[in-house]
């Protein structure tokens, strides 16, 4: 296996700097837009086998030091029951969003259940490739997905998880707890499905 990518991030001295792409980097390619008009986003996300097509294809054209999985930090807010879909132009869409603090959820469902396709994705690259590239995982920090579910969307410098934080401290807090552990269950169950790397993105 390439493991320039794991040398450099154990910390070790490397001969040169690992190449990867960033996650969905694939959507400059021509076959990803080809691909992408047949199925929605979220259709995209959750199906393994266009998910790991869309995944190899950067490593067909490109051969890198890691392979970024294609996915999206939002799925870990399905097992809190967060429904969202992504508008073309607008970006991700939020369609129960917390509004106070009886919306903040107290517990969740099983990672590894709601979020088979995931497991399912990373377990059919690893035998494809992983052999032969470290596989990269990914999750959003609780703080970014806090920001999302407040906002019911993106939000310009976060200002409504700023504001409900301020208003709502305890349930704000009750919120970020529940997604830290939600994101460190998501974190691990790609792990075990064969993720060499995991990736956080926060804020």
């Amino acid at each position: 296996m390439n493991d320039l990518l794991l040398r450099a991030a154990r910390g070790e001295r490397t001969e040169r700097p690992p190449v990867w792409l960033m996650r969905q980097a694939g959507r400059h390619l021509p076959e990803y837009r080809a691909l992408r008009a047949e199925h929605s986003f979220r259709e995209a996300i959750t199906t393994p086998e266009v998910a790991a097509e869309i995944t190899l294809q950067p490593w067909e054209r490109y051969r890198p030091d890691g392979l970024v999985v294609f996915s999206d930090i939002l799925c870990a807010l399905e097992p809190l029951g967060v429904d969202y879909h992504v508008e073309s132009g607008v970006g991700p869409v939020i369609e129960n969003p917390v509004t106070g603090p009886d919306d903040v959820p107290a517990g969740f469902d099983d990672v590894r259940e709601t979020l088979d396709y995931v497991g399912d994705l990373l377990e059919g690259l690893d035998e494809q490739v992983g052999g032969e590239v470290p596989l990269i995982g990914f999750a959003g920090g609780p703080f970014t997905l806090a920001s999302y579910l407040v906002a019911g969307g993106s939000s310009r410098g976060h200002l409504p998880a700023r504001r409900f934080r301020l208003e709502h401290p305890d349930a704000f807090r009750a919120l970020l707890s529940v997604l830290s552990e939600v994101v460190r269950e998501h974190r691990q169950y790609q792990v075990d499905a064969g993720a060499d790397v995991v990736q956080l993105f926060d804020t």
